[in-house]
């Protein structure tokens, strides 16, 4: 790709002279820098023009040199430099904030930069006021105060972010960005204008979560869902000291084996051999979940928490009930995004368990809290890949449960990683399934297709804009221990999986409903390389 020619001048303090000029002829960075406070300068800002903001200077040169095509520096290193240019203690990263939004509306819309300036993902403690500053430097291709150009240029990098893992994304600004272009008559504006409008909403397609928008909003006119809250029985009478290691067990059971597992309640409410935070997440999640409830998702998460019990901080039982419910989902089901999103509501209302609740938890442990829950979910997600054929288990459950994981992927709990699609693919294309019935080959390929069908286009992202090291959250910087390493999905791979689930759509070895997944798989991925591949 060319080299990136990005301009720092337009991070400059607005002259004194343009005082009483309204923040509508501003630059994104002007009103923002109109709203936070101007830094002091220290003895490590004695080399720094005058005229810039002391932290918007620095970050500007670090994302300068991280940004361009053949630069060497890793997604990690680079926000540990720009977290080493605050000072000890500083909690204002509004300065990162308005350096990634200028230098987003100066990288060009099809530029692999736009991936790698996701860098905010390495830090979690500003997202909510990154959401607020995104809302505040929404702008009209003909305003005074920008170009077509960067209207388009930044139409594509919020695009990008609300698919970053950094929050669950939502159908407002996605309507009324396409709403405005294509609803609105822009007859008597220039041609320039015209295909910056049509431009700029083309880049919210490209959201992967778009679809789950969509399938949100059709979600009434899908079947009633059937759930089995058997599954979540005992499987024998507890005492509390059982040897359960070796017993073939619904997945509930499984993570319930990695949380504290005390006596179960005893609950006039509850049926005998179900514990009972259990049994009422469960019904809650029956009635939250049918395609006709008239139950709003905050209702239900207070509902959910309100399951628990005084001073119960572990959410771990809450995920195991999910991971027994999305199994009994049917993979093309709506109410799989509508789980995920219940989800993220629930993780960043974490504070709430820390009973008695309180009106304004401090933002340290309401902070641990949510990072508790996501920590475990991400645990639930990575240990217990479970094969279609294990135990008495119907195939069909693992097809269900990696549309769900997939959706999890896309639900703003953290980045998108290649490990989960990695592994899926090569279990499925890597491994002889000959000596395995018809049923559960069909299964291997359908769970793998969820991953293409709900996820593909995070995933073609995940080969143009790699990242190859991430921290693991809550870890200091100076732990280098916590770095993982993810393997990059290469376009050889893509072609490969490409290439089988296309083989699979076209062989009688397998079922019609496998082989029609495997087609829209196979077409779909040769649809995203044509389109994101320049």
């Amino acid at each position: 790709m060319a080299a990136l020619k990005l301009n720092i001048d337009l991070l400059k303090f607005p002259d004194s002279s343009d005082k009483k000029m309204s923040i509508f002829g501003m630059s994104i960075s002007g009103v923002m820098s109109s709203i936070k406070p101007r830094s002091k300068p220290s003895q490590s800002h004695l080399n720094i023009p005058k005229e810039y903001n002391p932290y918007d200077y620095k970050v500007f040169i670090i994302l300068k040199e991280f940004l361009r095509p053949n630069s060497e520096i890793l997604l990690q290193e680079a926000a540990d430099r720009i977290i080493g240019g605050f000072p000890v203690g500083h909690r204002g990263m509004t300065a990162l904030n308005t350096v990634c939004l200028e230098c987003a509306e100066q990288i060009p819309y099809a530029h692999p930069s736009q991936l790698k300036l996701n860098i905010p993902e390495a830090l979690h403690s500003f997202y909510q006021q990154l959401g607020e500053d995104i809302k505040d430097a929404r702008m009209d291709p003909s305003g005074d105060d920008t170009t077509p150009e960067r209207f388009v240029n930044f139409n594509s990098f919020s695009a990008r972010l609300l698919n970053s893992g950094m929050w669950v994304a939502t159908a407002e600004d996605a309507f009324r960005t396409m709403g405005r272009a294509l609803e609105e008559g822009h007859e008597n504006e220039s041609i320039e204008i015209q295909d910056a409008w049509v431009m700029g909403a083309a880049h919210i397609m490209e959201r992967p979560d778009f679809s789950r928008v969509i399938a949100l909003a059709t979600c009434a006119i899908m079947a009633t869902l059937d759930f089995h809250i058997k599954e979540l029985k005992y499987t024998k009478v507890y005492t509390g000291n059982e040897d359960q290691l070796h017993q073939k067990t619904p997945l509930s059971s499984l993570l319930a084996l990695f949380k504290s597992n005390p006596t179960p309640q005893c609950d006039l409410d509850t049926p005998e051999g179900y514990d009972s935070v259990d049994y009422r997440v469960c019904l809650v999640l029956r009635d939250f979940l049918q395609p006709d409830s008239t139950m709003s998702p905050i209702d239900a998460a207070e509902s959910v928490i309100d399951a628990f019990p005084y001073k119960y901080p572990d959410l771990r039982q809450l995920i195991s009930v999910c991971f027994e419910i999305a199994e009994q989902i049917p993979y093309d089901h709506p109410s799989h995004p509508k789980l995920v999103r219940l989800l993220w509501l629930i993780g960043q209302s974490a504070h709430h368990f820390e009973k008695p609740r309180q009106k304004n938890p401090t933002a340290g442990s309401s902070h641990l809290r949510i990072a508790e829950f996501y920590s475990c979910l991400a645990e639930a997600t990575i240990d217990h890949q479970i094969d279609p054929g294990t135990g008495d288990k119907k195939p069909a459950r693992f097809v269900n449960r990696q549309a769900f994981l997939s959706h999890i992927m896309e639900g703003g709990f953290w980045m998108p990683s290649t490990r989960p699609i990695i592994y899926v693919m090569a279990r499925t294309f890597g491994e002889s399934h000959e000596k395995e019935t018809s049923e559960i080959r069909d299964a291997w390929v359908m769970g793998a297709a969820q991953w293409v069908l709900w996820s593909g286009q995070s995933i073609f992202k995940l080969h143009l804009g790699p990242v190859r090291q991430l921290r693991h959250r809550d870890t200091s910087i100076q732990d280098t221990n916590q770095i993982t390493n993810t393997a990059p999905i290469t376009l050889q791979s893509w072609h490969k999986w490409t290439s089988e689930f296309r083989k699979a759509a076209e062989s009688d070895g397998f079922g019609e409903e496998c082989r029609d997944v495997a087609r829209r798989a196979a077409d779909l991925m040769e649809a995203l390389e044509k389109a994101m591949s320049k």
